[in-house]
């Protein structure tokens, strides 16, 4: 047997615990179900902490050949006989499976680590997905994230953050920098530009080429700093009738009192179309031809720019993270609650749309032309095969 079957043979053998508070759709947790449907050569057991309908089924898992990956819900809920019985299902679930690395995602799963790496001893691995915080962070995370800090020493193996601005930020918070690395998000194929699933998408809203959307996909959060985009928008094309504002994400929706008011607020009512969650990203991401975002804390390397940017997108975006890294000399930054730098830059984009009727198949050519450059950026494989070399160090495969 050469070598290289000697490692696989090896690999395919050993069992990687991805702990995670949530397993449904979301950046960090799209980013996990990746990383398990590629990396072949390792099994995978996924335990998702809370109790959520949106799970991702194992069964449409890709790559899933002979059980291969594992999901498993704890169903934890707050309150004393539900923590007893998801304790319970997790102890049993570590003494089937005897995990070579377990690796923990987000500060409540590192917390949860402490316990855990007294029980079991495995290779840790704590991944950190979160920039910086502010004073709307909730304090519980902030108290968390600080007790982590301090045991950053002792418990991880390895900390891997998907960001460069996190990983000097948590360090500068009294994270270790003797075992950190960074590795940055991969982008999933699906997202690349299409004509026709951009027809397919403006049909279903009953909306022309001729109508300048503007798109934003955030759940309602104050990291997402809603406000400034709505407030930015009204201002500069609430009368302008041939401009819509499109916003998914959870919360999202007519039920959300608050972001109804604000909409009145803003008189933008009429010009808005909410569109909730939607797990057709990729499908919403073509229909529109300016992406802004405009979150003010918190983020590392934001899945949905790369994303966006997959599809040929212009993008204005707040200057957080990794963001500048993403889009480069591609797209337009601007500092965190500056309103009239994105006034005017949304002004700008609104007046090169008015030129795009007349040029259609410039515009798609152009967006095509965007969409294969920066999909070569930032590939699944790349993140994929970062991991794999690290779990190969820690196992000394």
């Amino acid at each position: 047997m050469n070598n290289n079957l000697l490692k696989n043979s090896q690999k395919s053998k050993k069992i990687i615990f991805h702990i995670i508070p949530n397993f449904i759709p979301g950046g960090a947790e799209n980013q996990l179900k990746l990383l398990v449907e590629e990396s072949l050569c390792y099994k995978h057991v996924i335990i998702s902490i809370k109790d959520n309908t949106n799970i991702f089924e194992e069964s449409k898992l890709r790559n899933n050949i002979n059980g291969r990956i594992k999901v498993i819900c704890l169903k934890l809920k707050l309150n004393p006989f539900s923590l007893i019985y998801s304790v319970n299902i997790l102890l049993k679930t570590f003494r089937k499976y005897k995990p070579s690395i377990t690796q923990y995602w987000m500060y409540h799963s590192q917390f949860l680590s402490l316990i855990i790496s007294l029980i079991y001893k495995t290779k840790v691995i704590w991944c950190i997905r979160h920039g910086s915080f502010s004073r709307k962070t909730k304090y519980i995370t902030k108290i968390i994230s600080k007790i982590n800090s301090i045991f950053s020493r002792i418990i991880p193996d390895l900390i891997i953050y998907n960001s460069k601005s996190g990983k000097q930020i948590h360090e500068s918070n009294g994270y270790s920098n003797l075992k950190s690395k960074y590795i940055l998000n991969g982008g999933s194929d699906l997202f690349k530009f299409s004509n026709s699933i951009r027809k397919e998408f403006r049909s279903e809203l009953k909306l022309s080429e001729n109508i300048f959307i503007v798109g934003s996909i955030a759940r309602y959060s104050p990291q997402k700093s809603h406000d400034i985009l709505l407030e930015c928008f009204s201002y500069e094309l609430k009368n302008k009738k041939n401009s819509k504002l499109l916003l998914c994400g959870r919360g999202i929706d007519k039920n959300n009192i608050e972001l109804m008011d604000k909409l009145k607020k803003y008189d933008i009512e009429n010009s808005t179309i909410l569109c909730g969650y939607r797990n057709d990203v990729n499908k919403v991401l073509n229909g529109l031809d300016l992406y802004i975002s405009t979150s003010s804390y918190g983020e590392g390397f934001p899945n949905i720019i790369l994303e966006a940017s997959y599809t040929g997108l212009k993008i204005i975006a707040t200057d957080v993270g990794d963001t500048k890294t993403i889009i480069s000399n591609k797209g337009v930054l601007f500092d965190i609650g500056d309103k009239e730098s994105l006034k005017e830059n949304l002004r700008q984009q609104y007046n090169l749309f008015l030129n795009k009727s007349e040029k259609n198949e410039k515009y798609f050519l152009e967006r095509k032309n965007l969409s294969e450059f920066c999909r070569k950026k930032f590939t699944t494989q790349q993140m994929v095969q970062k991991y794999i070399s690290e779990w190969d160090k820690l196992l000394c495969i």
